[in-house]
């Protein structure tokens, strides 16, 4: 058997640091996991977000757009007509214009 020197340690206290680094690593990368979890479930809730308001935000341009296309056929089938509410006798969608 060989004597132990004065550099050696004791062999429970090199347990009982492996045991402390080991927890110190543990925890480091726990808390670099939980951050990156964090971060794509942040990115997730995004997408979900997003994906949630897209059909709103469809569904109120479709309203705009019939709501302005009733205003043209109001103006075309009754106001457009006359042509006296734009001061003369011009409307503001003439024949010229599509040409």
């Amino acid at each position: 058997m060989v004597a132990p020197t004065d550099n050696r340690m004791p062999l429970r206290n090199c347990h009982h640091i492996a045991d402390n680094l080991l927890r110190q690593k543990t925890v480091a990368l726990e808390h670099l996991l939980r951050k990156s979890l964090l971060l794509k479930l942040e990115n997730l809730d995004k997408k979900d977000r997003e994906i949630r308001r897209k059909p709103e935000l469809k569904n109120n341009l479709e309203s705009y757009v019939y709501a302005t296309k009733e205003k043209v056929q109001d103006w075309l089938y009754m106001d457009g007509e006359d042509g006296n509410q734009f001061g003369g006798g011009s409307p503001p969608f003439q024949e010229e214009d599509c040409q």
